[in-house]
């Protein structure tokens, strides 16, 4: 459950001084559930009804999210058979254009957003630690940036401890992100750059306002 992962995550990013807040580490799982979806996405399935040569969208679907991956026609044969379909987007909304009229339901197999509440956990127990590095490596890129810009060219200890934790941070977040591409079998050089960024809502140790920059 989500309490699972934010203490996993507490524990992997190891912020000592506080910097981050909750609000901080749960943006950053919510995150990293949305990338984990895209690598692995939930499987749904439901049997519907069509109208003539369309198909409403199953009750599950969640526009924007959710995509296609079969059409199942008639149920139950072995091999599966199926029949081809696509969205289409009406006056009455998105629904599945399909090649024939069926003469019974149609079972549509989607692809769905995964859930991570208190109550609801679709993520398999195999693939917790892996979220949970994706999420570390967010934080970690975020406090690397926040450190490295927490220096006063006037006082060389302090600018030296920021850089000495800045560049933990960011060779932590490296690791984090590249244990999670390795659990997933993604290949490094093919994965898309990371567009997230979790902002924190601090100062620096003057008291001062401070701009944090993502990863470009």
């Amino acid at each position: 459950m989500l309490s699972d992962y934010q203490g996993l995550v507490d524990r992997l990013v190891r912020d000592d001084a506080g910097k981050l807040t909750a609000a901080d580490r749960d943006e950053a799982i919510g995150l990293a559930l949305i990338r984990y979806g895209q690598a692995r996405p939930r499987q749904g399935v439901a049997d519907v009804v069509p109208t003539g040569d369309t198909l409403p969208l199953p009750a599950g679907w969640v526009v924007g999210s959710s995509t296609l991956a079969g059409l199942e026609y008639p149920i139950g044969q072995l091999p599966p058979a199926s029949i081809p379909g696509e969205l289409y987007l009406g006056p009455d909304g998105l629904v599945v254009m399909l090649a024939t009229r069926p003469a019974g339901p149609v079972r549509v197999r989607y692809t769905l957003q995964h859930a991570l509440s208190a109550t609801e956990d679709t993520i398999p127990v195999a693939d917790r630690e892996a979220v949970a590095k994706y999420a570390a490596a967010l934080l970690c890129e975020q406090l690397a940036s926040f450190y490295a810009s927490d220096t006063d060219s006037t006082i060389s200890a302090d600018r030296s401890f920021g850089q000495t934790r800045s560049q933990a941070f960011a060779a932590r977040a490296r690791e984090y992100r590249k244990q999670f591409l390795a659990a997933l079998g993604i290949d490094e050089k093919t994965a898309a750059p990371a567009g997230a960024v979790v902002q924190l809502s601090t100062t620096d140790s003057r008291g001062r306002s401070r701009m944090f920059h993502g990863r470009s």
